[in-house]
Parts: C-alpha cells; structure tokens; sequence
C-alpha cells in the first residue's frame, strides 16, 4: 500500500510540476491523505517519515506539510533526526528548514 502512495505521490508532483503549480500539489496531497482510510494513512505515514530521511527536498517539503496540517505527532521523532541532521547540513536552505522543522516539532510535542 505504501508504494500506492508514493506512486500517487510521485504523480501528484510530476503534474503540479509540470503546470508549474507546487503550491496546487500540497492542496491535492492534502486532500488525499484526508480521503485515506486508517489503513491507507499508515501506509502513506510510512512515506512520508521515510522522506524525512532522505535527499529530495521537494519530498521532505510535502512530507513536512502534511505532518504540520494532520498533526502526526507519530511523526516526532523523525522530525527530531531531521532536526539533527538539518544543524549539521551547509546547504543555503538548511536553517529555514530547520526552523520550520523546529515550529512543528513545538506545534506536536505535549506541553509539560
């Protein structure tokens, strides 16, 4: 099931891409995750914290959209890796990744 996701995923991506329209791919992604039955949301959890740990940065974006918008707060601790991982990285977009990464962490984490 995690590879149906990431197939719509990829699709999703590539269309929006294509039209020029990256902010039109979150809507529908959104929209998507929302349609998903319990089964269907662990699957896609699976990617999503998956893209947390990888390269594409247009994959993390998404990932980390959808986490902040559906609250997965099963998705802490590998926000807390990507947090890691973003205070060790040059790269010019890595400390405003890191800061929305920070936002979410605090939007998911119980007070206290």
């Amino acid at each position: 099931m995690t590879s149906n996701w990431r197939e719509m995923w990829a699709e999703v991506d590539r269309r929006h891409e294509e039209s020029k329209d990256s902010q039109g791919a979150i809507v529908e992604l959104f929209g998507r995750y929302a349609r998903l039955d319990k089964q269907g949301r662990a699957d896609a959890d699976g990617a999503l914290f998956e893209a947390l740990h990888g390269e594409d940065e247009t994959k993390r974006y998404d990932a980390l959209a959808i986490i902040n918008e559906f609250q997965l707060s099963e998705a802490i601790p590998h926000l807390r890796e990507l947090a890691a991982r973003l205070q060790l990285t040059d790269t010019p977009g890595a400390p405003f990744e890191l800061a929305k990464v920070q936002r979410i962490l605090h939007k998911l984490q119980p007070a206290g």
